[in-house]
């Protein structure tokens, strides 16, 4: 926990430093001055748990096939990010990359290389969809990094509300005596929580799709190496319900910057605070 959270912690600065030399801001459109904040600081995340998965190939032998497996599809989940964040790909685009993103766990645990263990429907007792489940691994990783992707946009709002679930799964995993799910949530934790310190209001970065996809794919595999599908869903639902009124809202999908924003959608109060619009078309 403590070696996660100092990598990450110490090297966001210089992750802040490298995109702002590249051009990679964006406005904060929530603050009354509009000020120019980093993007792509999801990179640290990335940093921070490839290396910690690293340090977990030499700290847990027997689980090493699965810990190579996470580590790809996180490297997978990141570049897929990188390169929406700059070149901003059509919603379409990106949900058959997030899917695409779960091949590698799909394909090795066909191949034996890993082995998934399906659910237990808690309804059902011990019924398990040992033929289906195998099947639907890719849609798991793309319905996480979407879902987690779509609750980003005030400050702190993705990594405070994705911290706030991996904590619970943590605990889901203590009490479904979860190994794998204990130890893939822990470093998870610290990287978030030292992320989460330079996202919070006022936020000196943003975490980018690099970093949303990320996180994403990564809830994605604690689920399904941890077992905890279900809890899971719990945890995520106020994503999963974010999910379901943007689509309810828009009708269709769309990338971020493919939303009209109307001048009277962010309201400022006199203390920097905002207020929703009563607009019915906000």
């Amino acid at each position: 926990f403590v070696i996660s959270f100092l990598i990450t912690y110490f090297i966001i600065p210089f992750v802040i430093k490298f995109t702002r030399s590249k051009g990679w801001v964006g406005i904060d459109i929530h603050k009354i001055d509009k000020p120019e904040v980093a993007e792509s600081g999801g990179i640290s995340i990335v940093i921070g748990l490839c290396i910690s998965l690293i340090i977990m190939l030499v700290m847990f032998p027997k689980i090493i096939n699965e810990i190579l497996v996470i580590l790809l599809t996180i490297v997978c989940a990141a570049i897929i990010g990188l390169i929406d964040d700059r070149k901003k790909l059509s919603s379409i685009k990106k949900i058959i990359l997030t899917i695409i993103i779960g091949g590698p766990i799909f394909i090795l645990n066909f191949s034996n290389f890993i082995n998934v263990d399906s659910p237990t429907i808690p309804i059902l007792g011990m019924l398990r969809l040992n033929f289906i489940y195998p099947l639907v691994l890719p849609v798991i990783i793309a319905v996480t990094t979407n879902t987690v992707n779509m609750l980003e946009g005030y400050n702190g709002e993705g990594s405070g509300t994705c911290l706030i679930a991996v904590i619970f799964m943590f605990l889901a995993g203590l009490i479904w005596n979860s190994a794998q799910a204990v130890i893939y949530s822990v470093p998870f934790i610290a990287i978030l929580l030292a992320f989460f310190l330079y996202n919070k209001y006022p936020a000196k970065t943003f975490p980018g799709d690099v970093g949303t996809l990320t996180i994403g794919a990564m809830i994605g595999c604690i689920a399904i190496f941890g077992s905890i599908e279900v809890p899971t869903f719990c945890t995520l639902l106020c994503h999963v319900f974010n999910s379901f009124y943007v689509l309810s809202s828009l009708r269709r999908l769309l990338e971020s910057s493919q939303i009209q924003q109307k001048q009277n959608d962010i309201i400022f109060l006199e203390n920097g605070k905002i207020k929703a619009s009563r607009e019915d078309d906000a």
